[in-house]
């Protein structure tokens, strides 16, 4: 491949930002495009004029790479409305879930988190759309809020198999191990789906990661709170039923500007709208609360949300960034001779 050419296509790969078979299918466009004004070229044909002098050429006439890398990202990353739609499915379906206090129901929550899996694990299979952030971010949101609130009662059970085993006395039973096993397995399933999901992620950008990542200080709050104020009023309590209301509110802000960040096709915007949505559900969830969460707590809460965007660009940066063409459009120009 001619230098210049090279060079041209390396400099609009560094800056798109996108998944992979988008950038290959946007990148092996802007190299036919290339190939073909320089084959119009009459002077490449007619005179002494060299290829890489037309190519040079070429490059020049279309524009800076990044301004063109900037274009496409914007075309690209932008949901459309269907799929602004559907991101904001999950967000109406967990606000149900607290509006009609069913998230300690059994049977309501495992259809949840099981229809929520299937988006997620279906993205990994066939291709993750815009849409699906708030699918996979939800799952992981409310899995780390369950195991959470069962940690208490996980190690507890732990606890008695152990002296059971090795201390011989009768505490241990087949129900009791399965009522252990049970939610382990559903947490670590559902944490090994949103792992590949994150990691498919992260072969392209960060900010779709961070944009997952976007509810989980919410649940976090959430948790400690439901664990502190659950074992004194009770969990059908009216003061559990208040906070199932204020969840309501928070789901729908967070959801909103969840939306509003793969609407828009401009980096700096779709930071913008991760950072608000963090920051202004928690405001307004610890806001209603009032007093409920100590300095100690809050101070966690913060350095958790700023984790959200400077991990995905941390880990993005230094590990799943590419800086060289793929080897597939490295191929392509002795493949489109082999097809002339």
């Amino acid at each position: 491949m001619n230098r210049d050419i090279e060079n041209y296509l390396k400099e609009v790969h560094s800056h798109l930002h996108l998944d992979s078979r988008t950038e290959k299918k946007i990148l092996k466009e802007i190299y036919t495009h290339l190939e073909d004004t320089i084959n119009e070229n009459e002077n490449y044909i007619s005179s002494d004029v060299s290829y890489d002098k037309l190519a040079k050429r070429a490059t020049e006439s279309l524009g800076d790479p990044r301004e063109i890398a900037t274009l496409m990202y914007r075309e690209h990353s932008r949901a459309s409305w269907e799929e602004v739609i559907l991101h904001f499915q999950p967000y109406l379906l967990f606000g149900s879930l607290f509006g009609f206090h069913l998230w300690h129901s059994f049977v309501p929550l495992s259809v949840t988190f099981l229809l929520m899996a299937a988006v997620t694990f279906a993205g990994i299979r066939k291709g993750i759309g815009n849409w699906m952030f708030s699918w996979a971010g939800l799952l992981f949101g409310g899995i780390t809020a369950f195991a959470y609130l069962i940690k208490e009662s996980t190690f507890h059970e732990i606890g008695k198999i152990f002296y059971s085993v090795f201390g011989g006395r009768g505490y241990f039973s087949f129900p009791s191990l399965i009522g252990l096993l049970l939610p382990l397995v559903v947490i670590l399933a559902g944490l090994s789906i949103v792992t590949l999901f994150a990691l498919r992620l992260l072969q392209g950008d960060w900010i779709p990661l961070s944009s997952v990542m976007m509810p989980l200080p919410l649940f976090l709050a959430w948790a400690y709170v439901v664990n502190s104020r659950a074992p004194l009023y009770g969990w059908l309590s009216a003061q559990m039923a208040g906070i199932d209301g204020i969840m309501v509110w928070v789901f729908l802000v967070c959801g909103f500007l969840s939306a509003l960040s793969i609407a828009v096709g401009v980096r700096k915007i779709k930071v913008l709208t991760i950072f608000l949505g963090i920051f202004a559900s928690l405001f307004l969830f610890v806001l209603r609360l009032d007093g409920v969460l100590n300095l100690y707590v809050l101070l966690v809460l913060f350095l958790s949300s700023l984790a959200i965007v400077l991990v995905p660009f941390l880990l993005y940066n230094f590990f799943f960034k590419r800086t060289e063409l793929d080897m597939e459009l490295a191929e392509l120009p002795a493949r489109l001779k082999a097809m002339i």
